[in-house]
């Protein structure tokens, strides 16, 4: 499965106007892959600015300062707003930046995060990623639907 998303990944990745995306979520591959463990809170530190990068970059505004509020100016119906229940779901995956241990900060309190949560932030971040490069695409392509 993980396989599969990265490979998808690659294709929207390859956009130059994704550079910054793509320079995160290197990075968090790159973390990720480290032997004979992966850091895994630094993979999902960098896979959530790869996540920020790409909203930041198609809403044409910084998500990183406040991505909560940022993601709720942008949440609604519309064809080009995040619908609710995805917009949740990346206000309550982003909080790992501040309540995973390592995660961000250097607390020694939080939610540990071992390799299963680094891949499993790192698949959705891939995921939502992807889902918004066509959102907008569809966008810019005029699909009526």
């Amino acid at each position: 499965h993980t396989q599969k998303i990265i490979q998808r990944m690659g294709s929207v990745l390859a956009h130059s106007d994704l550079a910054n995306v793509r320079q995160h979520y290197i990075k968090a591959r790159y973390f990720f892959d480290q032997k004979p463990e992966p850091d895994s809170p630094n993979c999902i530190k960098e896979a959530l600015c790869a996540l920020e990068a790409c909203l930041s970059h198609y809403y044409r505004e910084d998500f990183s300062a406040d991505f909560i509020l940022a993601v709720k100016q942008h949440q609604g119906n519309d064809q080009i707003q995040i619908p609710g229940p995805i917009a949740e779901g990346l206000i309550k995956m982003h909080a790992y930046r501040g309540s995973g241990q390592g995660v961000a900060h250097a607390a020694p309190h939080g939610s540990r995060v071992s390799e299963l949560e680094a891949e499993l932030i790192l698949n959705l971040v891939a995921s939502y990623i992807t889902y918004f490069a066509d959102m907008f695409l569809r966008e810019a392509q005029g699909v009526p639907f």
